[in-house]
């Protein structure tokens, strides 16, 4: 496979220009983030346009969580500027700048941890966190049984959350994303310890949800799944931004065997050659 190039000073240009009419549903411009000798992100800028689906892909520890983190408000960006929904934040002014509970009102966040509360059963959280975003207790009461009935909670519905399997914690922690019904959703892992059928439902879910105004950022290992509905992939690898692109456009770079590559030859084609690889003393063993 051929080498992926860098996007152009036209297609930067392009970009900026779409951005003064189109703001962008969050960034981060120019962020690095240390934790002591460690450089999670070295000065990393991408974009969520509004309306779509991004995918933010990259090996385990390439700083896909300390992405999500910042935008979630868990961290303050050592260097540079997050902006979600408008509201932007620097390290000068404090994790979200003061701006939290605007930001969070309007943002879904499933995090690689889900926060949930362990003696609380899904119906108690579901109403709970409904009523805080402001919602009456009756609404709060119909959306915590439509997103029970939707997740396949409904046979858990009265257990506290204490007991719950690790795929049933991130369905409840997705349906504590959705519950508010807010403008921007940002995902650590949603795929992941679910089971295909409901990854295909939720696949389907964020697809509509974007098709009907909302946008969304998330972070994936399963990369057929970020291949089927991104419209834009990030591929983080070191703490560096490897690729920002469209999905489309970033395959059409690399050639794979049978034309434009898919997701996960790109992958390969950006980030293989950057790994120590082999075993060699594998295939020499002796037998015993």
């Amino acid at each position: 496979m051929q080498a992926v190039s860098a996007p152009g000073p036209s297609e930067s240009n392009r970009q900026r220009e779409e951005e003064v009419v189109f703001p962008p549903a969050l960034s981060l411009t120019g962020v690095t983030v240390r934790f002591g000798a460690v450089t999670a992100l070295a000065d990393v800028t991408f974009r969520v346009p509004k309306g779509s689906i991004t995918g933010l892909i990259g090996r385990n520890g390439a700083g896909k969580s300390t992405s999500i983190r910042l935008l979630a408000g868990l961290l303050s960006p050592g260097k540079g500027e997050v902006a979600v929904l408008g509201k932007s934040f620097t390290e000068a002014e404090g994790v979200m700048g003061g701006k939290a509970a605007q930001i969070k009102k309007n943002t879904g966040y499933l995090l690689s941890e889900p926060a949930l509360f362990a003696y609380l059963t899904p119906v108690e959280t579901l109403r709970f966190l409904a009523e805080s975003y402001g919602l009456s207790a009756a609404e709060g009461a119909r959306r915590a049984e439509d997103l029970i009935a939707f997740f396949e909670l409904t046979g858990a519905r009265e257990r506290v959350v204490e007991g719950f399997s690790t795929g049933m914690q991130k369905r409840l922690a997705l349906a504590a994303a959705l519950v508010h019904s807010p403008q921007l959703l940002v995902l650590d892992e949603p795929f992941e310890s679910l089971d295909p059928l409901i990854v295909r439902k939720i696949k389907q879910l964020l697809v509509q949800y974007v098709h009907e105004g909302g946008s969304v950022l998330l972070s994936s290992h399963l990369i057929d799944a970020v291949d089927e509905i991104c419209d834009r992939v990030v591929i983080l690898d070191r703490g560096r931004i490897v690729v920002d692109d469209t999905t489309a456009e970033a395959k059409r770079r690399v050639e794979g065997q049978l034309g434009p590559a898919t997701l996960e030859e790109l992958y390969a084609a950006v980030v293989e050659g950057r790994m120590d690889t082999t075993l060699e003393w594998l295939s020499q063993r002796e037998r015993l």
